[in-house]
């Protein structure tokens, strides 16, 4: 699991919960998992001593990239209900994994876990000043919670009886409309008739003050929208 953090930091988020969930259930896996976590530690500080000069450094905080300064009001209904990054209009069905909060006193201390990985991504990921993954499609910040939100929708749909038929009509209507975003947004750069497709500002401030399109066309008469932050 110590290799989740080398891919991302912020992926700590996934591996303490796991871990702390495999010490309760056997306190023998403490030195494995200590052992484990060495080599990760090691390179990770390995490589940020040698590429950017200090061991407690990173890319991003290299770069000055490191702010966490957005509201949970702009990021949270992204992440949830906004067309260009939301879980309604992209990924409809995983919106029922988290009735799981709702229900946390009865779930096993397994699905606990997964819905305070859940959380704890979105809440993390949701303060940092580019939230929305800056100019990729959907909200590629919360990609690594996906098998947890997933295992925890299939549970709250298995457990759903009596409004099984509403809920099948809900999710057949909204994940219709979630595949015809899909299309239209990947079927942009055939639309663009060929002109080279480039990202605009990355600037946290003009970022944070203004909803801005991440794509436009070298010819400004063929601009067209492309991904917004919301």
């Amino acid at each position: 699991m110590g290799l989740l953090v080398l891919v991302r930091l912020t992926n700590i988020v996934i591996v303490l919960p796991l871990s702390i969930y495999v010490v309760l259930q056997n306190k023998k896996y403490i030195v494995p998992l200590v052992l484990g976590a060495i080599p990760a530690i090691i390179s990770m500080l390995y490589m940020n001593q040698l590429f950017y000069g200090s061991m407690f450094s990173n890319g991003y905080i290299a770069r000055t990239d490191f702010h966490w300064t957005t509201s949970y009001f702009e990021s949270l209904p992204g992440y949830f209900v906004s067309p260009a990054r939301g879980f309604l209009f992209l990924s409809p069905p995983l919106l029922l994994g988290f009735i799981a909060l709702f229900k946390f006193k009865n779930l096993s201390l397994l699905y606990k876990t997964f819905i305070v990985i859940c959380v704890l991504q979105i809440l993390v990921m949701g303060k940092w000043w580019a939230w929305e993954g800056a100019n990729a499609f959907e909200a590629r910040m919360l990609t690594e919670i996906l098998p947890f939100l997933f295992i925890l929708t299939v549970e709250m749909i298995k457990n759903i009886k009596s409004r099984a038929a509403f809920l099948l009509l809900v999710w057949l209507t909204t994940h219709h409309h979630s595949t015809y975003i899909n299309h239209d947004q990947r079927t942009y750069h055939c639309y663009n008739q060929g002109h080279q497709v480039k990202p605009c500002h990355t600037d946290p401030k003009k970022h944070l003050s203004q909803k801005t399109a991440y794509y436009s066309s070298d010819n400004s008469q063929n601009y067209r929208s492309y991904d917004t932050a919301f």
